[in-house]
């Protein structure tokens, strides 16, 4: 007769719970400047999907980066009050200035919303500078959106 050994436990559908948190990857990674970490944190924070401990990791790595580069904040990004959108804003100018297209154009977006509340014409022609140099990395909804911009 043949015997079954139950001690092997299958663990083949047990989620695995061990390891670093995504987002806390996503800081250590735009910690190097990486502008798709960058861009995606910038995504995260207006979604307000990270805990009160990785906003504060946030806030210090965006004061970091804008300190480092020796740039002063942008009036058209908001005030130095760090909400999760102004975070979310400066995450986005930080992939925007390294030249990711989906950086510019979540910023360009978020300004053009802002722009339209308050009539902003300097913030209008930031956002149709971003929305143009993703549209020269071939966005096409960049494009679409200039376009727009003119009518």
């Amino acid at each position: 007769m043949f015997q079954t050994d139950n001690s092997h436990e299958d663990t083949s559908c047990k989620p695995i719970v061990s390891g670093p948190h995504p987002s806390d990857l996503y800081l250590d990674s735009a910690a190097l400047e990486n502008t798709i970490a960058l861009t995606r944190l910038g995504s995260l924070l207006e979604d307000e999907s990270l805990d009160e401990q990785r906003m504060s990791r946030a806030r210090d790595l965006v004061h970091r980066l804008r300190s480092d580069a020796g740039r002063p904040d942008l009036v058209v990004l908001g005030d130095d009050t760090f909400s999760p959108m102004n975070l979310a804003k400066q995450f986005w100018f930080e992939g925007a200035v390294r030249g990711n297209p989906l950086a510019q154009m979540a910023l360009a977006d978020e300004i053009m919303f802002e722009a339209s509340e308050t009539g902003d014409a300097d913030a209008r022609a930031l956002a149709t500078v971003l929305f143009g140099l993703a549209a020269q990395q071939g966005i096409e909804q960049a494009v679409y959106r200039c376009h727009q911009l003119r009518e």
